[in-house]
């Protein structure tokens, strides 16, 4: 038998998963078939730092995220990752509740135990990540801050998720480049503007800094025979009719990933999964996995193809919560319930018709719910059947307006899908 390169590589990785160490990752070889799981927005809070009424009753004038439960859920995706045995996760940013440094240790602690069964876990930063001062301690009635991190901070607790065997670090920024095989590299761009945080709130503006851009550049210029898969926080295009909450140099990115037949991104940022073609460059939304219907990606790349699939978590194991005796439609009521509050605060605070309001408020709620799971193309289907359609479609009131937009963006469903990585 003949030893070659080859199989000097998979012995290494072999060794890997039977020692359960953290040494240097060795790339696959070209052609393997690459599986990542990819999650976004955990928004994680360790355990410490939360229980009380306060927190809770917060959670319900929030957007609708599952906090009061997210030990569990990122304990189940944790689980599902090791039984899987991806090659990858991979998680594209506001990794922590609010940067809180408990949250971001224990959390690396746990991505850490991956290893150990040979799957490598890759992040990258997301806004509320860094240098937050909203970094809050919620364990008492009483609230008090608790330390956050810096971008230092950020690379030293997150060493054994990338930024260990990166091929090349930015120094700008929190971007990274590593070889997943011969044929496949992951760019992993900070696309977070935390310089600009106050004490209020942590910034949400994505930018992708111009000297980011030259290190990437740098970077890629002998690889263009290769395939690069780009991750972030914020999408490059706007996957959610939100414009805000694209990157503002979206352009001159775009030129860019053009430029180095960069065909395929993932973003997180907005929660909702959805995703959109512009050019031959597609940028998939990662759903968050705080929010319903609490799935990840089961993504597989096999060299031309990169298949898409969304998992849901299974929550069984957690059956003696009442909460999780009927998770799914316990998950779905609640997000129906609490991704409205803000908004439907404001825009039905002036209509006359009760009736009329909290109609629109059930029927607002259940879009919600199907966009963020990346069912919106669903969204027109609801409004058309809607009991009340020819007065929503009249109606000057924002729900209602708002509802129809919403009918109108979400063209497609983002659950199973297959995208060509090569032009």
């Amino acid at each position: 038998m003949i030893y070659n390169k080859t199989m000097k590589k998979i012995l290494v990785l072999f060794l890997l998963v039977l020692t359960g160490c953290s040494s240097t990752y060795a790339p696959y070889p070209e052609g393997t078939t690459i599986r990542m799981f990819i999650t976004s927005d955990l928004h994680y809070l360790d355990q410490s730092l939360y229980g009380s009424k306060a927190f809770i009753e917060a959670q319900k004038k929030s957007d609708g995220k599952l906090s009061i439960y997210n030990n569990e859920l990122l304990f189940e995706l944790l689980e599902e990752t090791k039984s899987a045995e991806p090659t990858f996760l991979i998680i594209t940013g506001d990794l922590t509740y609010n940067g809180e440094k408990a949250s971001h240790s224990s959390l690396a602690d746990y991505l850490s135990k991956l290893r150990k069964k040979g799957i490598y876990p890759l992040v990258v930063p997301g806004n509320h990540d860094i240098l937050n001062a909203m970094a809050i301690d919620y364990s008492k009635e009483e609230l008090y801050y608790t330390p956050y991190i810096t971008k230092d901070d950020f690379i030293e607790i997150y060493e054994e998720a990338g930024y260990k065997d990166a091929l090349s670090i930015d120094p700008n920024s929190l971007s990274y480049l590593f070889k997943a095989s011969e044929d496949l590299y992951f760019l992993m761009l900070d696309t977070n503007t935390y310089e600009k945080n106050n004490n209020f709130a942590p910034s949400s503006e994505g930018y992708l800094k111009e000297e980011t851009l030259a290190w990437a550049k740098e970077n890629l210029k002998d690889l263009k025979d290769k395939t690069i898969l780009a991750f972030m926080h914020h999408p490059v295009l706007d996957l959610a009719d939100m414009s805000d909450y694209v990157l503002k140099n979206s352009d001159e990115v775009l030129a860019f990933f053009e430029e180095y037949d960069i065909t395929l991104s993932f973003s997180g940022h907005i929660h909702i999964q959805n995703y959109k073609s512009q050019g031959a460059h597609t940028n998939f939304g990662v759903s968050s996995l705080s929010v319903y219907d609490h799935h990840y990606l089961d993504v597989t790349y096999n060299t031309k193809e990169i298949d898409i699939k969304s998992v849901n978590l299974n929550m069984e194991n957690f059956s003696d919560d009442p909460f999780f005796e009927n998770f799914d439609e316990n998950a779905y009521d609640y997000f129906k319930e609490y991704s409205t509050t803000r908004m439907i605060s404001s825009c039905l605070e002036n209509e006359a018709d009760e009736d009329f309001a909290y109609y629109l408020k059930e029927l607002r709620g259940v879009a919600n719910c199907l966009e963020f799971a990346g069912y919106g193309n669903k969204i027109k289907e609801l409004y058309e059947n809607a009991e009340e359609y020819q007065r929503i479609k009249d109606s000057k009131n924002a729900c209602a307006i708002a509802l129809r937009q919403r009918a109108d963006f979400f063209k497609s469903e983002a659950r199973n899908l297959k995208l060509s990585v090569i032009k």
